[in-house]
C-alpha cells in the first residue's frame, strides 16, 4: 500500500486516536474549547491549527482510507469478506492488515 499524504487535520486525528484520548481531553491539553478542536480535526477550519509530524503506521493508512471514502467498518467489512470485528481489530493494529491494505491498493 502507498504512503497517503496526511493533512494537518488528519495528523491531529490520528496523534489523538495513538495517545487514546477523547477530544474533550485532546483540547483541554491543548487549552482550547472542544469545538474548536473539533473543527481542526474535521477539517472545518485550518486557522491556528497546531502542527504534528508523525508517519502511519500500515493499519493507520487503512483507517484513514476508509475514513477519506467516508465508509462505515460494517460497508468494508461486507467489501473485504470479514466480519465487522475483524475490520476493528486490524484498524487499532490488533490484528494483521494485509487484508485491508492489498483492498485498498486495488481500488
Amino acid at each position: 500500500m502507498a504512503v497517503i499524504t496526511l493533512t494537518h487535520h488528519e495528523r491531529l486525528w490520528l496523534f489523538r486516536i495513538r495517545m487514546k484520548l477523547t477530544q474533550h481531553q485532546r483540547a483541554t491539553a491543548l487549552g482550547v474549547k472542544v469545538d474548536r478542536y473539533r473543527d481542526w480535526e474535521t477539517g472545518v477550519t485550518a486557522k491556528d491549527i497546531p502542527r504534528i509530524y508523525l508517519n502511519p503506521k500500515v493499519h493507520e493508512m487503512c483507517r484513514l482510507r476508509r475514513r477519506r471514502e467516508g465508509m462505515t467498518q460494517q460497508q468494508l467489512a461486507d467489501a473485504v469478506g470479514v466480519s465487522r470485528l475483524w475490520v476493528v481489530k486490524m484498524e487499532r493494529g490488533e490484528a494483521p492488515s494485509g487484508r485491508l491494505a492489498n483492498y485498498w491498493s486495488a481500488r
